[in-house]
């Protein structure tokens, strides 16, 4: 047993260590296959039109916005290959992908995607994010809202859930972010705060409100181990926090400010004038 455990120790050491060599018998290693259906991807094209249409410009040109129109809904456990659409005019559309993904070595190159469902959404779609745990939940942001739907296995709304982050004048949603290995927990990331709900629990009052001393917040991502839950998230200024997730640092307390810097030694990277590297 200890040998058989060392030789395969060792294989896996080859194989990530040992120069390879990659052998072409075709000059097309990859086909591209078309998949298309009548209406599916009509105005899915950004229309900066209505109240926030001209906010929703600058910001997207200022790159502080990242539109996010298409999403595919899957989890490790399900056995659905939905993807879902936003449209211009307040429209989530659900296409069937199963055509694209069974029928690789087919001999067409254009297969028709099956449309489920559609459903309706009263703001401007700007993000849409599956749950890599559960494909039946997507959250669906604009620039002040945040609504999440949930699908049934025929691709049908079963669910629609409004979430109140409450903004001020100013303010606008960046993202929102599923936190890993979570069928509940939702972050709401926005210019001003963090919120992260348990929507099992609570889909009204966060367990978490996050601050800046000061700056705008411009991204957020989650790092988890078996040990601890952490947020990583960077500033107008350049500067990345770091903030675990524990009881200290819970909303039941009140709004949590993050002050924990991560150090960064980079010869690029440098300080000036409160800013590193020209800001974040």
């Amino acid at each position: 047993l200890a040998g058989s455990s060392l030789n395969a120790q060792k294989a896996l050491m080859d194989l990530h260590c040992l120069p390879k060599e990659v052998e072409s018998t075709t000059d097309q290693l990859m086909t591209v296959t078309l998949g298309s259906q009548e209406g599916a991807f009509e105005n899915v094209r950004m229309n900066y039109s209505g109240d926030q249409g001209q906010a929703i410009r600058q910001l997207i040109t200022a790159h502080m916005l990242r539109r996010v129109a298409m999403c595919v809904l899957s989890s490790p456990q399900g056995k659905r290959q939905h993807l879902a659409v936003s449209h211009e005019k307040g429209k989530m559309t659900i296409l069937q992908l199963s055509a694209l993904l069974k029928q690789a070595d087919s001999s067409k190159k254009k297969l028709t995607l099956t449309r489920l469902s559609s459903a309706p959404v009263p703001f401007t779609v700007l993000s849409i994010t599956g749950n890599p745990c559960n494909e039946d939940y997507l959250a669906v942001c604009g620039l002040k809202d945040c609504h999440v739907m949930t699908f049934t296995s025929t691709g049908t709304v079963a669910d629609h859930l409004v979430l109140h982050p409450s903004l001020a004048t100013g303010n606008f949603i960046i993202k929102a972010i599923w936190l890993p290995g979570s069928q509940t927990e939702l972050a709401i990331v926005t210019a001003d705060f963090v919120k992260i709900y348990d929507l099992g629990m609570d889909a009204i009052s966060p367990q978490y409100f996050f601050l800046l001393p000061s700056g705008k917040i411009r991204d957020v991502t989650f790092i988890f181990s078996d040990e601890s839950r952490a947020l990583v998230l960077i500033a107008s200024s350049g500067y990345i926090y770091t903030q675990t997730l524990e009881d200290s640092s819970s909303a039941k307390h009140g709004p949590f400010y993050i002050t924990n810097v991560m150090e960064v030694k980079h010869t690029d990277l440098k300080d000036m004038n409160g800013q590193v590297a020209g800001g974040g």
